[in-house]
């Protein structure tokens, strides 16, 4: 049964809590490479820079401005670290591996994407 990103939210809480304005961070991903994540089958993101922030990201698709699914954000190694359970072409294409646990699919909702690690508001219908 899928969730909304309400039911999820919930689920983190000790996460969203501490954000300003219900916001959750947001990454967008290409199919069907966010597909692979959210079902779990996709475990790093691999990214040219790094960021501190830890905790649930919201995934939308590239191209289709969808919310698939959240995952958590529990640490950003480099590459190198973890090159044998890469694909070839995955360790070209980045410094770090970012490690993503936990995927809960959503709903889908109409979300536009954006560059980088965003920031999503959640509206009141998703707020907690």
């Amino acid at each position: 049964m899928m969730q909304t990103l309400d039911e999820v939210l919930r689920l983190e809480h000790t996460f969203v809590l501490h954000l300003p304005e219900r916001e959750i961070r947001g990454l967008t991903i290409k199919r069907p490479y966010a597909e692979r994540i959210a079902t779990g089958a996709k475990l790093y993101e691999i990214r040219n820079f790094r960021t501190d922030y830890r905790g649930p990201v919201l995934v939308t698709v590239s191209g289709e401005q969808i919310a698939y699914c959240v995952v958590r954000l529990v640490g950003i190694v480099p590459v190198a670290d973890i090159a044998q359970h890469l694909a070839p072409d995955e360790i070209a294409y980045g410094k770090w591996a970012w490690i993503l646990d936990n995927p809960q699919m959503i709903e889908p909702f109409r979300c536009p994407g954006k560059l980088g690690l965003w920031r999503y508001t959640a509206t009141l219908e998703y707020a907690v």
